[in-house]
């Protein structure tokens, strides 16, 4: 082979790589997913998210936050996840456009199935899609 198909393969790898699409993992450390309820009633979280060091997104709910309260709520290294939220005994909620399976009246644990479809026993919900641009705390408000 010649030097000028090397310079040709070099220069398209180069350029495959320049638009390659940047990756989901966190750059360095951590990302912890912290929930303050602002609201004044008791919220029931659920979580979408990829545990550190997995590759599969694994799902739980639903997390009790009381009205004032702010806590972390999961640890990942990858930079999207998913959140959704009822106020107890009403018919508020904190959602997105992002369908996903829930189970009721939980908790739940599971992980996130090839399918695309929820179980019979499981329910839709429409989570709110986030990503963090750091490492470090990213916070979600459960704000009025």
């Amino acid at each position: 082979m010649n030097r000028g198909f090397f310079a040709v393969l070099a220069f398209v790898l180069g350029l495959a790589a320049a638009f390659a699409p940047t990756p989901v993992l966190a750059k360095e450390g951590l990302i912890k997913i912290r929930v303050c309820n602002n609201s004044n009633d008791v919220a029931l979280v659920a979580i979408s998210y990829i545990p550190v060091g997995e590759s599969r997104f694994y799902n739980r709910g639903w997390f009790p936050y009381e009205p004032g309260e702010c806590a972390i709520l999961v640890e990942t290294d990858n930079a999207t996840f998913y959140g959704y939220a009822d106020a107890d005994g009403t018919d508020r909620y904190w959602g997105g456009d992002h369908s996903l399976c829930v189970e009721y009246p939980g908790p739940y644990n599971f992980y996130t199935g090839t399918s695309g479809y929820c179980e019979t026993w499981q329910d839709v919900r429409e989570f709110v899609v986030m990503k963090a641009k750091e490492p470090g705390v990213f916070t979600w408000n459960l704000n009025p």
